[in-house]
């Protein structure tokens, strides 16, 4: 017998695609572009590093934690958003968000 691997197709995509997008809100849909972007950046540092030159190693490392450090702290603001329990003190997303730039 042979065993066939399912494998995503155009159409599961699609699906996927509207599905994430009638149930996901705008805001976390935001944030998800934006955890993207961070670790399109994090994998750009890292390319070049190993075409070019990681010379300043520190800097290297900086900008590896500052993309880690930002993506943390964007999943734990999308928690928060997706989250439907109340915070600790105060249950709003402007605090949520006013952590998060205070702490970036």
């Amino acid at each position: 017998r042979k065993i066939q691997k399912k494998m995503f197709g155009k159409d599961e995509i699609k699906k996927l695609h509207a599905q994430y997008k009638a149930v996901t809100p705008l805001q976390i849909r935001v944030l998800d572009i934006f955890l993207a972007y961070v670790v399109s950046i994090g994998a750009i540092v890292i390319l070049y590093s190993q075409l070019i030159s990681s010379f300043p190693f520190n800097s290297l490392l900086s900008s590896l934690m500052c993309c880690l450090g930002v993506f943390v702290l964007t999943v734990s603001l999308r928690l928060k958003y997706m989250s439907k329990e109340s915070f600790p003190g105060n249950s709003s997303h402007v605090r949520a968000t006013e952590d998060y730039i205070c702490c970036n």
